[in-house]
């Protein structure tokens, strides 16, 4: 009889064998990038070894899982198992960067003429000289050169090139088409003189206009410019020039990995959420707490999204952000490898929290569909209510300078009140009459018939008919004034 040690034994075998055949894979691979290093690759071996390279790619994160059912089982002899997975890792780790520049190298070269491969396309243009209808062969997608696509097309249908307000077009017929900066059908240009950038806009509306070609895709997806019909935002370079002033304080940042306190008998995953207008985010902390009961409270990941350009109500965006720290929680607690005690998740928002306890059905679809979702993946008991003040994820939704981002003590330790005992922590009291004045909540219309008559209130049936005949009796007379009906009753 087999016991639970010796499947154990037979399982770690079967593991070992599994890594020894990805050592395999890996000295294969390594040799297969030595064997390129001394040769000129042609386009067909680059396109062998980026698929090759892709394969592989996927080879660590199989090595990945291999190696944690390993270190469960081999729990005695941990510290050799995480050297072992280091030395894979590097190995693995290297064999990318290598080939990665192996690709850049070759693809950095120039390629001979037999190696390139031109995608090409041919359009039917209508010559308006001769009313015949011309069959060009134009370059597309790679190594194709929009003043080789335009030169072709003056050649075939024996068109002159003019000069036209500083922008070089090509007359066919009543149509005018950029020559420099037309790409198929993509005008890529630009210039560093506002002026100039006015001057080209009108020049190609109106000159592709003039051909029933309307240009309609002056945007942006900046909301604040995209709102900006009538263009009042005039400090747009100066703020830019703010951000790319400060980028540089981001590399003065130091982010300890390792989260959790010496010797922990506590852990407890604390998550926040929060919203604007601009975007939402979520930040997940760990919370320790060991033999002393010394409180250690570390940022451990966090997530951001940027908000909808279409308008979206608060509540909405919080919901968002509240469906995001959820699933982020999720990842999290499927990760950690060690034990923790409970999942507390924060938000500010007292409607949301409304709506994670109240039924998904008496929602509207928007706010039902995530309700629905986060109920799921969390208890509603978990989720309570944080100040906005005392809130780290509020940096996530409205941003942080870069130049501040490394002295903010909420945003790399977490509130304040979570170093006290939980009679410490903000609480939420959830007004039972309030939840009738919550948003997003369906109306339900109930209609209900009251009896005019009520048949229980009469003895016989022949009551009951005398009262009804009556009744009809008045309806008529009431329609019919001039013709009333009055004396006894009668069966017809």
């Amino acid at each position: 009889m087999t016991t639970e040690s010796d499947k154990v034994s037979m399982k770690f075998r079967e593991l070992s064998l599994k890594r020894s055949s990805i050592k395999g894979q890996i000295k294969k691979f390594k040799n297969y990038l030595s064997s390129l290093e001394l040769v000129q690759l042609s386009s067909i071996q680059i396109v062998e070894l980026s698929l090759k390279l892709s394969k592989f790619e996927g080879l660590s994160s199989k090595f990945d899982d291999l190696q944690t059912e390993i270190e469960v089982l081999n729990h005695k002899n941990l510290d050799s198992e995480l050297d072992e997975r280091d030395s894979i890792e590097q190995d693995i780790i290297l064999c990318i960067a290598t080939a990665k520049n192996v690709i850049e190298d070759a693809n950095n070269q120039e390629p001979y003429t037999d190696h390139v491969f031109l995608s090409t396309v041919v359009i039917e243009v209508s010559n308006p000289l001769t009313s015949a209808t011309e069959k060009v062969r134009a370059l597309l997608d790679c190594g194709s050169q929009s003043s080789l696509i335009t030169k072709a097309l003056k050649q075939k249908l024996q068109l002159d090139t003019n000069k036209t307000n500083e922008i070089n077009i090509i007359g066919i017929g009543n149509n005018l088409c950029h020559k420099n900066d037309f790409y198929v059908d993509d005008l890529i240009t630009g210039s560093n003189n506002e002026e100039e950038l006015h001057h080209i806009k009108e020049s190609v509306s109106k000159a592709l206009s003039s051909a029933c070609f309307p240009l309609r895709k002056y945007k942006s997806n900046l909301t604040s410019i995209l709102h900006d019909k009538i263009g009042t935002i005039q400090d747009i370079q100066e703020s830019w020039d703010v951000f790319v002033n400060n980028l540089h304080y981001l590399a003065t940042l130091q982010i300890p990995r390792y989260v959790i306190c010496d010797n922990a008998r506590i852990i407890e995953i604390q998550a926040f959420s929060d919203a604007s207008q601009c975007a939402y985010g979520a930040c997940v902390y760990v919370k320790s707490i060991n033999q002393n009961n010394e409180v250690s409270i570390k940022l451990l990941c966090a997530k951001s999204k940027v908000a909808s350009l279409k308008p979206v109500t608060i509540p909405r965006l919080e919901l968002c952000a509240a469906l995001l720290v959820a699933r982020l929680t999720r990842a999290v607690c499927s990760a950690v490898r060690h034990q923790y005690s409970r999942v507390v998740h924060w938000c500010d928002s007292s409607v949301v929290i409304a709506w994670i306890h109240s039924v998904p059905r008496n929602l509207k679809t928007f706010v039902a569909n995530r309700i629905r979702e986060i109920v799921e993946i969390t208890q509603p008991s978990s989720w309570r209510y944080v100040p906005t003040s005392e809130n780290p994820a509020d940096h996530i939704s409205r941003g942080v300078n870069p130049s501040q981002l490394g002295t903010l003590s909420l945003w790399w330790n977490g509130p304040s009140f979570l170093y006290l005992d939980e009679s410490g922590w903000p609480t939420l009291n959830l007004n039972m009459a309030n939840k009738e004045n919550l948003p997003e909540v369906k109306t339900n219309l109930h209609t209900t018939i009251e009896q005019l008559i009520n048949f229980e209130n009469y003895s016989s049936f022949t009551k009951l008919q005398r009262v009804i005949a009556f009744v009809k009796r008045f309806i008529n007379n009431s329609k019919n004034p001039h013709i009333k009906r009055t004396g006894f009753l009668r069966k017809n």
